[in-house]
């Protein structure tokens, strides 16, 4: 039998035919399910509306989905400049001390490496995850957590950012490790609950955000890795 190497099968498989693809690791079952589903707050893909469990409801101000440029799938979210937001309501609050990862493909069509590209802003108090001064920037309010060395961003090229939290041998989910393409660009460690329900968002520049996921209670990345490009699964189940 031939496997497929894509998302996609056709046909009747039985028990043996699926052993094996497992066992060969040839069948691309992440494409399929993801078991951190139930961990989904928000999912962003190919529409405006959120693909988690909890089909939160957005605000788009001066944004909206467009097919003119794509990473994942044919559509990604195009916001126009300095004013545009994608608003999302965060009630009850996410991440309370737990692991998360914040993640998604970002182009900037005119990038100045002196402006400020919210990827994540949570409330008043934080996190905030951004790219600030073509530094990666984790904070809270008043209080840097981390800031990784300069980036050489371009204009016009997809990037890969992610941002997670876990748990690092201390007993709490206090460390911080940000990512670029999948390499790890800094790392930081402060204890932090983040219980404030108050809307995050993200945007404020000119860019295309593509592929947005925020998965709350798993840290999905704790080393170098390769970014998705596939569409992510809407399942925890196969």
């Amino acid at each position: 039998m031939t496997y497929p190497s894509t998302s996609n099968a056709n046909g009747i498989w039985t028990l043996r035919d699926v052993f094996l693809a497992r066992k060969g690791d040839i069948w691309p079952f992440n494409t399929l399910y993801d078991e951190y589903f139930g961990d989904v707050a928000l999912l962003l893909q190919d529409s405006e509306s959120d693909e988690s469990a909890n089909q939160i409801t957005l605000t788009y101000t001066n944004a909206s989905v467009t097919a003119v440029a794509s990473k994942v799938g044919t559509k990604s979210i195009y916001l126009t400049d300095t004013s545009s937001r994608v608003v999302f309501p965060r009630s009850p609050a996410w991440f309370q001390g737990r692991d998360f990862t914040i993640e998604c493909w970002a182009m900037f069509p005119n990038y100045s490496s002196s402006a400020s590209y919210q990827l994540f802003r949570g409330g008043t108090t934080g996190p905030f995850f951004l790219v600030l001064s073509d530094k990666i920037r984790v904070s809270r309010t008043n209080a840097v957590i981390a800031t990784s060395a300069t980036l050489n961003l371009a204009a016009n090229t997809w990037y890969h950012f992610a941002l997670t939290r876990r748990d690092n041998g201390s007993g709490n989910s206090d460390y911080y490790e940000a990512f670029v393409d999948g390499v790890s660009v800094v790392t930081g460690t402060r204890v932090e609950s983040f219980t404030n329900t108050l809307n995050g968002y993200f945007g404020e520049q000119e860019m295309y955000i593509d592929a947005y996921r925020i998965t709350d209670g798993t840290a999905r990345y704790t080393q170098n890795f390769t970014p998705p490009t596939e569409t992510f699964p809407t399942s925890n189940s196969t």
